[in-house]
């Protein structure tokens, strides 16, 4: 390579020379100082390349401008050398037409080497493109997108400065093979290495197109990023294949939060283990690879016996630490490759493959029993607790991994009713045990989830003007297989599994909601809406947060709101429901009485704080037009309730007779069919509308 170098002989340029005349390439040095000789040199020596200082001066400190030299040199590769403090000289010669720059201070052999390569290989692939080079380059420098051109032979040959910033290279250094080579090299998701055929600088070398790729880079500073990139084949006038482009842009953030939201819709919040979404699909994968191969999996299912009592006794906070522990020591029990995940709840559910026999499933499960006996410390509490385990084999159990998880959580229940701390297999004549109630006890876990429970509505009158002054919420399970069922049907599965918590919690939240939204529609602020307690939500120290919250979360009246005691009086003898008690009241919610009538209840229950209201039981209205002993009943009930200001309802009033005899007791307020059926939220806002014009749910003739 011969090489014309024009320029000052400065003590940096000096030392430029000896590198140059050092390098292997170079065959020959050639010196100028005077540009007016420089085309008579070109002509004498035919260069290779030109290196040119500019800033060498004319007569007088003139200095020649790149437009002056650079028409000279046309037909000749031109690197520009400059000074680092004057390195807009260099970017100036570039944009005036030479193939790039280099700072003299920079420069070294090494540098120089890959400069002078770099040159003849840009020269080169513009000299292919003609006429279109200025316009192809024009276009490239001025593009957003960081644009790499690639020549046949793997060498780049141009970079533009987006592409530089974002890959941290400076202005007047190129790429050598290293860097070429470790281009995007790896799988954005996996970060494991690309194959040379799928990175796309290879790709666009061989003229292949590429289209929003995903690669990872590793920088200069040792920071990983993310890079889509497209980019295709570059041909010249003839069709003739000249190189490749790639255009790539950084998406690292954006890939982190889609990879972040990835996760947390696939890995359980809590635990940070798989949630029931993953594991669904790679059981379904499971179950593919044991069919080809003729194979047996197992699926656990996994229930905490007891959980119930840590949540009620220690609170949320414990019971969710003891879950996140549960989930640590399972991983600690299984074999590498055992999926496990949180169903949710208390649950749990581990897949096994490759199993040898039946055997292999039970030690898996027994080893669980064994190590989840051990005591777990949880928030400073020395917490003991025992598992149930349902084991479920493919392919006699099911040949899909729906019916897997079923078996096996119709096993872990059998488990359950068998004393808990135990393993027991899933088999077909369980299904014939109990169905209906088996069915109930599995669906009931996941009816909240699946939005099975739905709300009912039934009116309350008052029995002196006709018109609607509350509603009692009522809940409904909306059963895919049994169709709408009462709270008879599985209240107390509610209660035994501890689901009375979340399912009250969800009923409180959502009858704030809607209350709120019929007050934003319709005139009605005394509205008061009736929403029945379980004693076992009473006991738990976060009804009066939630409750609290759900008022205030929707800005209403705490009057507007009361709870109904199920048990009725007794919660008042129960010193951790009164307290409670004293704190809904203090909220400002109202607290009735329900049953009254069935149940022993003291005059000093009812001369308290705590009791605004108590509602006659059903049975008592029920022959109340004939029977005469109810009759007094419930005169004497309603005089006692005036004598303490305390409210009365009725309830279950089916008849006009029923209704006559209430008015006559001055009772103030009864429901039942008679007056209306439970209805939906839709239908209430219809009744709304109606009250709002003036009509009224019960005219004040009943025979009318």
């Amino acid at each position: 390579m011969r090489v014309i170098y024009l320029g000052e002989t400065s003590v940096p340029a000096r030392s430029l020379l000896r590198d140059l005349n050092a390098l292997p390439a170079v065959d020959r040095v050639f010196e100028l100082t005077d540009p007016e000789l420089l085309q008579q040199q070109l002509e004498a020596y035919r260069p290779d390349i030109v290196l040119i200082d500019f800033g060498i001066t004319k007569v007088a400190s003139e200095r020649y401008r790149p437009e002056d030299i650079l028409p000279l040199v046309a037909g000749c590769p031109v690197i520009a050398v400059t000074a680092a403090e004057r390195e807009q000289r260099g970017i100036r010669a570039v944009m005036s037409g030479a193939e790039q720059y280099l700072c003299v201070e920079h420069a070294n052999r090494a540098t120089l080497q890959q400069s002078l390569a770099h040159c003849r290989d840009q020269f080169a692939f513009t000299d292919t493109l003609g006429g279109r080079s200025d316009l192809l380059s024009t276009v490239i420098e001025s593009l957003q997108d960081g644009t790499i051109i690639i020549n046949p032979e793997g060498r780049v040959v141009s970079l533009n400065p987006a592409a530089r910033k974002l890959l941290g290279l400076a202005r007047d250094t190129y790429p050598d093979q290293d860097w070429q080579a470790s281009f995007c090299t790896r799988h954005a998701h996996t970060g494991e290495l690309l194959a040379d055929d799928e990175r796309a600088l290879n790709k666009a070398q061989r003229g292949e197109r590429v289209s929003d790729l995903t690669h990872g880079q590793r920088t200069a500073d040792d920071v990983d990023m993310v890079f889509s990139l497209s980019g295709r084949g570059l041909y010249d006038g003839s069709g003739k294949h000249i190189g490749g482009l790639i255009s790539f842009r950084d998406i690292t953030e954006q890939f982190a939060r889609e990879r972040e939201l990835a996760r947390l819709s696939l890995f359980d919040n809590l635990t940070g283990i798989a949630n029931r979404r993953l594991f669904s699909d790679q059981l379904a994968q499971a179950v593919a690879r044991a069919h080809r191969s003729q194979r047996t999996l197992g699926v656990l299912f996994i229930d905490l016996d007891r959980f119930k009592v840590v949540n009620d006794s220690l609170g949320h906070d414990a019971g969710d630490a003891l879950l996140c522990a549960a989930a640590e020591r399972l991983q600690t029990l299984l074999r590498h490759g055992d999926v496990l995940a949180r169903w949710g709840g208390d649950e749990f559910v581990v897949c096994i493959e490759n199993l040898t026999s039946p055997r292999d499933a039970a030690a898996a499960a027994q080893k669980i029993v064994r190590g989840m006996s051990e005591s777990f410390d949880c928030l400073g509490n020395e917490i003991y607790i025992s598992v149930s385990v349902g084991i479920a084999l493919y392919p006699e159990a099911g040949e899909d991994g729906d019916a897997l998880i079923k078996a096996a959580d119709q096993a872990m229940y059998q488990a359950k009713r068998s004393g808990g701390a135990r393993l027991q297999f899933f088999s077909s004549s369980q299904t014939a045990f109990d169905t209906d109630n088996s069915e109930l006890e599995i669906g009931i876990r996941h009816a909240l989830l699946r939005r099975e429970l739905t709300l009912r509505y039934q009116p309350r009158v008052n029995l002196a003007n006709g018109r609607l002054m509350g509603l009692e919420v009522l809940l409904r399970w909306q059963h895919p297989r049994f169709g709408l069922l009462p709270p008879s049907r599985f209240l107390a599965l509610l209660e035994s599994s501890g689901l009375i918590h979340s399912v009250g919690e969800w009923i409180i939240t959502s009858v704030c909601a809607q209350l709120h939204a019929w007050q934003q529609r319709f005139p009605v602020p005394d509205l008061t809406v009736t929403i029945n307690l379980s004693p076992i939500q009473l006991a738990s120290g976060r009804l009066a947060d939630v409750v609290a919250r759900a008022i205030s979360d929707h800005n209403l009246d705490p009057g507007c709101i009361e709870f109904e005691l199920g048990d009725g009086a007794a919660s008042l003898q129960r010193p951790r429901e009164v307290e409670t008690l004293k704190a809904l009241r203090k909220i400002g919610v109202g607290v009735s009485l329900d049953h009254f009538g069935t149940h022993d209840i003291s005059f000093s229950a009812l001369d308290s704080t705590m009791v605004s209201s108590f509602v006659l039981h059903q049975s008592l209205i029920q022959d109340v037009a004939e029977n005469e002993a109810h009759q007094r009943i419930v005169r004497a009930a309603i005089a006692m309730a005036e004598g303490l200001n305390i409210e009365v309802a009725a309830e279950g009033v089916e008849t006009a007779d029923q209704l006559d005899f209430l008015r006559t007791t001055n009772c103030g307020v009864a429901q039942g069919f008679f007056i209306s059926r439970p209805m939906d939220s839709a239908k209430v806002s219809t009744l709304l509308h109606t009250e709002s014009l003036g009509g009224k749910l019960l005219e004040q003739d009943s025979a009318a």
